[in-house]
């Protein structure tokens, strides 16, 4: 059996956030050695840009499930110094998760495969009417601010990352496999919310790539789980279930949008529990 969970945007360079992940994510690896039960979990991204607080939470995660999956956000890319590369940070994470034994490579867990897409948000995701009338959108966004890219934008980078691993996942899965996808960004406009967009206009211009539904699509994937906006929830657009379940940060919990949101439910941060099967 496979239990796959899911979290993302855990932020847990806030005190409050660090003190919740810890207390709300049960241990969920299996202790006895004849069970069959594999647990996984997906981190979606935006787990803190401090690569200290990435190993602390990250090698938390590890202990308490079997198969932990990340993909980097746009938070892990931010640096302090502005003469230090994104690019650079990024292989310093990818580096750091092989150390620790977290995934963020495609791998095949007991017939399911866990797909990470990676990638970076493009302004004409969109359209590029709407970018058009906003040639000013970088102002506010801290990305702009404190991620830097030497070759430019990591587009073709991730493009050409991606294409490796959608290649030998193709090479090697079976037909009857399932395929569990996930991204930091979206992979749909559909998927932002109207709130979203009333609440800050230049927020569809820094969310999306439709690189992310190419690849989902060319991967066969039944589920594909991104974080980012913090809404959480579940669609099925043509016969893909998109998931979010976001640990969000601390004061946004507090905002009438996001109270709006819930629906008069109350939040829940354990992951969430996407997929269940059987071998």
């Amino acid at each position: 059996m496979v239990l796959v969970f899911l979290t993302s945007d855990c932020h847990t360079n806030e005190p409050e956030n660090r003190k919740l992940v810890h207390e709300a994510f049960f241990p969920q690896k299996s202790t006895n050695k004849a069970s069959s039960q594999q647990t996984v979990l997906i981190v979606a991204g935006d787990v803190s840009f401090s690569l200290k607080e990435i190993e602390n939470t990250l090698s938390m995660l590890v202990k308490r499930y079997d198969h932990v999956f990340f993909c980097v956000g746009n938070n892990e890319l931010r640096v302090e110094r502005r003469k230090r590369d994104s690019m650079h940070q990024f292989h310093e994470i990818m580096a750091l998760c092989h150390k620790i034994g977290v995934k963020t490579r495609s791998e095949r867990v007991d017939g399911v495969w866990i797909c990470p897409i990676v990638s970076w948000y493009t302004p004409d995701f969109f359209g590029e009417d709407y970018a058009r009338k906003r040639p000013n959108y970088q102002r506010g966004w801290l990305d702009f601010r404190y991620c830097h890219f030497d070759e430019g934008q990591p587009h073709q980078f991730f493009r050409e990352w991606m294409e490796k691993d959608i290649e030998r996942v193709l090479r090697e899965k079976e037909e009857h496999e399932n395929v569990i996808t996930f991204s930091h960004f979206l992979p749909r406009r559909e998927l932002l919310s109207r709130i979203s967009v009333l609440v800050r206009p230049t927020f569809p211009l820094v969310t999306g790539n439709g690189f992310i539904e190419d690849c989902l699509r060319r991967l066969g994937s039944s589920v594909h789980c991104y974080g980012h906006t913090h809404m959480n929830g579940s669609k099925v657009i043509d016969g893909v279930r998109y998931v979010q379940h976001a640990v969000a940060h601390v004061g946004e919990r507090e905002q009438p949008w996001y109270k709006r949101l819930l629906n008069g439910l109350s939040p829940t941060y354990t992951p969430m529990l996407i997929h269940q099967s059987k071998m």
